[in-house]
């Protein structure tokens, strides 16, 4: 064998190294799809609000008004049962009303507020859940 093509023998060891090394990756491929592989249904989309949970969100920004997570009156009425239907109530969670409830628009995510027209919506006894 001609010494010029005769690799000595920290040379031998990394090419041992990295074609072992090659060898575990090319066989964990198939376990490990690559993220572009998996399919667009199981990917969350981009835009998607984040998950929250919305009974946490109630009890740091509403719970001091509204008891019992919206069933009972505390220094506000019960949530429960309201009159007002998802517009009405993102509006007053938003602007609040002058004098018995403040503004949330500043402290409260554009999901949050959807989460929480949702939540209230859905109490029993509420008026949309009357017309379902």
């Amino acid at each position: 064998m001609s010494k010029l093509f005769a690799p000595d023998r920290r040379t031998r060891l990394s090419l041992i190294v990295a074609i072992a090394l090659g060898a575990a990756l090319h066989a964990g491929a198939d376990e490990h799809p690559p993220a572009a592989a998996v399919p667009a249904a199981e990917a969350p989309a981009a835009d998607a609000p984040p998950e929250i949970n919305i009974k946490k969100v109630f009890a740091g920004n509403c719970s001091w008004c509204h008891g019992n997570y919206g069933l009972a009156a505390g220094h506000g009425p019960k949530l429960s049962g309201t009159k007002l239907n998802e517009k009405e109530v993102r509006n007053r969670i938003m602007n609040g009303q002058p004098g018995m409830m403040p503004s949330f628009k500043k402290a409260l995510k554009p999901f949050e507020v959807d989460a929480l027209v949702k939540y209230i919506v859905g109490l029993p006894g509420t008026a949309e859940e009357a017309t379902n």
